[in-house]
């Protein structure tokens, strides 16, 4: 008595975000400590936000989001768009999209999908 019982769909939400994990490790070992940072901010904002039932952090959420995409832009663009990284992430990038526009935000497929995006566009930055 007196436990509150979370929804699976949330522990799912905060769960998932433990995928931003793998990025932010591949990110530090190869040297890009920044991209390293933004993807453990991401993981922790996200994972704080979701706990708060999305009633708070959702700006600094969706800020960190984009700047992740845009840092992911970046690699890909300053390593010449390189085979398969470059194609590879733009199919996870629309498998992505696909979860967050027509199964709804809510899906931990959504975080997974960011989190593969991360490790194509590092891995493609450092190659």
């Amino acid at each position: 008595m007196g436990h509150a019982t979370r929804h699976p769909l949330l522990v799912s939400k905060v769960a998932s975000n433990a995928a931003f994990l793998v990025p932010c490790l591949v990110a530090f070992t190869k040297g890009l400590i920044a991209t390293a940072a933004l993807t453990l901010a991401v993981a922790i904002v996200s994972a704080f936000y979701h706990l708060s039932d999305e009633t708070h952090l959702r700006w600094l959420d969706q800020l960190l989001a984009l700047c992740l995409v845009a840092t992911n832009v970046y690699m890909l663009a300053a390593a010449g768009i390189p085979l398969p990284n470059a194609p590879v992430a733009v199919l996870l990038s629309l498998h992505a999209l696909y979860h967050f526009y027509f199964r709804g935000e809510d899906d931990w497929q959504w975080h997974c999908s960011s989190a593969a995006i991360t490790i194509c566009c590092v891995l493609a930055h450092t190659s």
